[in-house]
């Protein structure tokens, strides 16, 4: 459930990324193919934890932006909710684009750490291991997360931008262990959580 949140926040906000993007800086054809590709894996990411519920005969649980690693880095990073997050404007001041560039590239880095987790022989994957065709879904992700920092790491160098802040390392170590230590387990040991009625587009 926590997965599917995820995959889809992150493919629904970088359709808006890519549209702005697209109207900014319409020369960027690499960096721009590169946003196609990281948006076209996060949505198949998507369908696919959809089709695992599907094929169960039961929906996802509603866990909402308090299990969401972007909406939690966002509003860590820049001050306020994903949902109120002002795409365009961002892209238009250099700064602030960097920085999100910067955090794209710290989440999909913390997403390989993850998936490499669930992946081994830890409690965690030793957990997944009993599930074939969620070990499946994981490996997929696992093989196509190195590509999606690529693009926003070299349109950062090209400008020298491409060196993550101790603030955003910050922001990402509070984020992970937040929803590690406090976050997920609130979720885990509460009976009342529902489940959502329909998927997300």
């Amino acid at each position: 459930s926590v997965y599917l949140h995820n995959e889809y926040r992150g493919y629904t906000q970088l359709e808006r990324l890519l549209e702005v993007v697209r109207g900014h800086f319409p020369q960027e054809v690499e960096f721009i193919s590169g946003v196609e590709n990281h948006l076209q894996d996060e949505r198949n990411h998507y369908r696919m934890f959809r089709m695992y519920f599907e094929s169960q005969g039961r929906m996802p649980f509603q866990v909402g932006a308090r299990a969401g690693y972007v909406d939690q880095m966002v509003r860590r990073v820049f001050g306020r909710s994903l949902d109120g997050f002002d795409m365009g404007q961002t892209v238009a001041e250099p700064h602030r684009f960097f920085t999100l560039c910067r955090l794209i590239m710290v989440t999909e880095s913390r997403g390989i750490r993850q998936l490499d987790t669930l992946l081994s022989k830890t409690p965690a994957g030793l957990l997944v291991s009993t599930d074939a065709r969620l070990i499946n879904i994981f490996r997929v992700i696992r093989r196509d997360e190195p590509s999606h920092s690529a693009p926003y790491r070299r349109w950062l160098a090209s400008r020298g931008h491409a060196d993550v802040t101790w603030a955003e390392r910050v922001a990402d170590a509070t984020t992970h262990y937040g929803l590690m230590l406090f976050g997920l387990p609130a979720l885990w040991l509460n009976p009342f959580v529902r489940r959502i009625a329909e998927f997300p587009a």
